[in-house]
């Protein structure tokens, strides 16, 4: 189960970056903050999917692990977006 997880999760990533790159058209600054927040977001839904038995939709997630799940995100997009924009000011 764990292989297959990760060779979907590597395919995923490719499908993302392309339909950024191609469909989107997104620079590179942008692209790269697509792509890390998709594979945050997919790291810690794997491992809510990995924990469940049987269909992931039969157990509803215990509200502190997912309270836990939404404060990561925020401080991830926060991070990103703060980080992103300071180098980019540092560039130009």
């Amino acid at each position: 189960m764990a292989t297959f997880l990760g060779i979907i999760g590597v395919i995923s990533s490719f499908i993302v970056f392309y339909i950024g790159l191609h469909v989107l058209n997104l620079d590179q600054d942008v692209l790269q903050s697509f792509i890390f927040l998709k594979l945050a977001v997919a790291g810690h839904l794997t491992i809510f999917l990995a924990r469940t038995r049987g269909p992931f939709w039969s157990i509803l997630v215990h509200k502190t692990k997912w309270d836990s799940f939404l404060v990561n995100h925020r401080y991830e997009t926060a991070g990103d977006s703060c980080c992103g924009l300071w180098f980019l000011h540092i560039t130009n």
